[in-house]
């Protein structure tokens, strides 16, 4: 673990710290890949309760997730110096919570569960949320150009800052308007390359030094196979092991809208 000091005035360097790096295993305890899960908190709810959340197929085939979350205090309010991490690793059938749609790929668990499986190893957990109030209503989004500037933090082909336990983030446009539902569904496409790994990353609009809008989560993604056709498809989760793989990525990315998460969990 890195030795350093961050002011956390910029929203882009706050939401470096509201992702984990979900690392998948296989009933043996090996290593069957990676995905992407980010803190969420529910700002308006009472409590403002805050979930972890990835995407379902980030979870499938694997019987146990595991992340490294950073433990430490606040130096003052407004910088973090991380002093530890820990590892905690949860069965994928324990706490975690699927959207009842079989079409939307989203998953989600309490992190106030995370924190009493870890028994006391979670206690000085520290991350940072993305908030419900990022979330725009329909109405606000109707107000929005129809290419914005994109964030996305995330794992993108596993790559991590390992010894400093932070993501990668990555910058692009929407590509469809975010207004209008991408062929009839709640998601915005987006210009930025959906490489394994990014599955369940967070897709922000940041801009005048206040991250302001959370447009969705990545789950998905065209890919032109060997024939050209165009197809859409999950984005796989990283393999342990390196592999060639005949399919051409588009440079585009699916996104599930915030406002599916954010109605997912005010009906848990």
């Amino acid at each position: 673990m890195g030795s350093y000091k961050v002011s956390l005035v910029h929203p882009a360097t706050r939401v470096l710290y509201a992702t984990v790096r979900l690392q998948r295993l296989d009933a043996n305890g090996g290593d069957a890949g990676s995905g992407t899960a980010f803190f969420f908190g529910d700002f308006d709810s009472p409590g403002r309760p805050t979930f972890l959340v990835t995407n379902k197929h980030v979870l499938e085939t694997a019987t146990a997730t595991r992340a490294l979350f950073h433990t430490g205090e606040m130096l003052d309010k407004r910088s973090f110096s991380p002093d530890s991490e820990e590892w905690l690793e949860w069965p994928t059938t324990a706490l975690w919570r699927h959207h009842p749609d079989p079409d939307v790929d989203l998953a989600v668990v309490r992190v106030e569960e995370l924190k009493q499986y870890a028994g006391g190893g979670l206690d000085r957990l520290f991350h940072t949320l993305i908030w419900s109030v990022w979330c725009p209503t329909p109405e606000a989004e109707s107000q929005f150009p129809a290419m914005l500037t994109t964030a996305m933090i995330g794992y993108p082909a596993g790559l991590w800052d390992r010894h400093n336990n932070l993501p990668i983030l990555r910058r692009g446009t929407t590509a469809s308007h975010p207004a209008i539902d991408y062929d009839g569904r709640a998601e915005v496409m987006v210009d930025i390359a959906a490489v394994p790994g990014s599955s369940g990353s967070p897709v922000l609009v940041i801009r005048d030094d206040k991250a302001e809008i959370f447009l969705g989560v990545l789950y998905a993604g065209p890919t032109d196979i060997a024939e050209g056709q165009i197809v859409f498809s999950y984005i796989p989760t990283l393999g342990s092991t390196p592999v060639v793989q005949t399919e051409l990525g588009v440079h585009l990315g699916l996104a599930i809208k915030s406002r599916v998460l954010l109605e997912f969990i005010r009906s848990l």
